[in-house]
């Protein structure tokens, strides 16, 4: 919400001096928050009733915690682990992410308790990230959205960020598409800065510095009017259409699987 406002045509003009605080996110008098990477945010969950990280009121992030969602807080607990080994990751490798404090639920609903905690009491979130030298914790999105490229799981948030970093794109949706041999390769539609113009080449090729080659999309859609994509009512990308849109440009269409039987 706040990168739509202070992307908005008329925000230079609007007078939003009542506004104190977007979330945890304090401002100054007149909205003076441009740049929202720049101020801690906060993750939570139902289970956690509420955010389970935070960060002091008006602090901002140095240029290597600019993404991080601040620190555990105090009573809670953060641990990432291998979600196929469950041992613990090495300080800045991501792993699913795991939590355990005086916030978490009791459990849940008509399920064992030995089903939804580990024995020593922690919660598997679901969630990819990790933990830097700090403690400051960076997420990275789902475990159930990873992907499977060449044998490597691939998060395709960790990849979204890295294309979002750069200021020609205001936004990334990266799916996997099925191709005609029957691999999955990465595809991503990039919605531009209005104003600003980029070739799909030399964004790839800043990319391909920052990440793994194997998380480098295999194929990259340009969109310069964010009409040209399906949105749902509630103003956000409708992924599932998005991802069928893809798929149908880059990879194996039903009619094409039909054909090939």
């Amino acid at each position: 919400m706040v990168k739509a406002l202070t992307e908005h045509p008329s925000f230079v003009d609007r007078d939003l001096s009542s506004i104190r605080a977007v979330g945890q996110r304090m401002v100054g008098p007149g909205f003076t928050l441009a740049h929202p990477e720049d101020v801690p945010a906060s993750l939570g969950m139902t289970e956690t009733l509420g955010p389970h990280t935070l960060e002091m009121e008006g602090a901002l992030l140095c240029p290597e915690r600019v993404g991080s969602f601040g620190r555990a807080v105090p009573g809670v607990e953060h641990r990432i682990i291998d979600p196929d080994t469950a041992q613990d990751c090495e300080r800045g490798v991501p792993g699913e992410l795991l939590v355990r404090g005086y916030s978490l639920m009791q459990g849940l609903n008509k399920t064992e308790r030995e089903a939804t905690f580990t024995p020593d009491g922690w919660y598997r979130t679901g969630d990819i990230a990790y933990l830097d030298d700090a403690d400051n914790l960076f997420y990275r999105g789902r475990l159930g959205d990873t992907i499977k490229v060449a044998g490597v799981n691939v998060s395709p948030r960790e990849v979204e960020i890295a294309l979002e970093a750069h200021e020609e794109v205001t936004m990334a949706f990266v799916v996997g598409v099925t191709s005609v041999d029957s691999e999955t390769q990465l595809a991503a539609v990039v919605i531009l800065t209005p104003g600003r113009h980029i070739e799909p080449t030399d964004l790839l090729g800043r990319v391909r510095s920052e990440v793994a080659n194997y998380m480098i999309p295999r194929h990259l859609m340009l969109v310069e009017d964010r009409n040209d994509l399906p949105w749902l009512e509630s103003g956000k990308l409708d992924r599932r259409a998005a991802h069928q849109l893809l798929q149908d440009r880059y990879g194996v269409t039903g009619q094409d699987e039909r054909n090939r039987s």
